[in-house]
């Protein structure tokens, strides 16, 4: 059953790229407007869809520690770890959903820098989070095995999305930047 389990993941994000290349070929809706597609598509229903589901795996391997009878469930504090682990899963959650569903419906800047903040946060900030509430409620007891490459790999799909957001024409076509004029001061 366990291994079945570590597909899930797999088959949801194959699922989403076709999705993302069916809808990529569709560039505008009904309207003439473009729409929301390709890349851009994939980041929106990942914000959505995926990171949520991989913060609540991370509730789901806790459970299974606990079901394996793993060494670190008798340490005192577990129950704690286990809700703040919990909690910042739901935050983080939440937090993606938000931006997700900001890039799909809206088409203002704002969106897109909300993204960025969202992807960092989610990221390399919920890991050192995690980390930091291991370290602090077992005092060092337990391992943060594997937490460099963690962290690195945050780091790189932050920032390899940031640079996509940041430097895409689609990206720039649907969420203009508006500049205001400069007003100046009469002296």
């Amino acid at each position: 059953m366990e291994s079945l389990v570590g597909f899930v993941p797999l088959i949801v994000l194959i699922a989403v790229v076709v999705w993302a290349y069916r809808r990529s070929k569709r560039k505008q809706d009904a309207s003439g407007v473009k729409s929301v597609s390709g890349w851009l598509a994939l980041l929106t229903v990942g914000l959505i869809a995926l990171r949520p589901l991989f913060a609540l795996s991370g509730w789901s391997q806790l459970n299974y520690q606990e079901w394996k009878h793993d060494p670190m469930v008798s340490l005192d504090g577990w129950e704690t770890y286990k809700l703040s682990i919990a909690l910042l899963g739901l935050l983080a959650a939440g937090l993606s959903i938000y931006a997700g569903t900001g890039l799909w419906r809206g088409r203002s800047w704002g969106m897109v820098r909300r993204a960025i903040a969202v992807l960092w946060i989610t990221g390399p900030v919920h890991a050192l989070l995690q980390a930091a509430a291991l370290y602090a409620i077992f005092s060092g007891r337990a391992e943060t095995k594997d937490f460099a490459t963690v962290l690195l790999q945050n780091i790189l799909v932050a920032g390899v999305w940031t640079a996509y957001l940041l430097r895409s024409v689609q990206v720039r076509e649907l969420y203009p930047r508006v500049v205001l004029p400069q007003v100046e001061l009469a002296r």
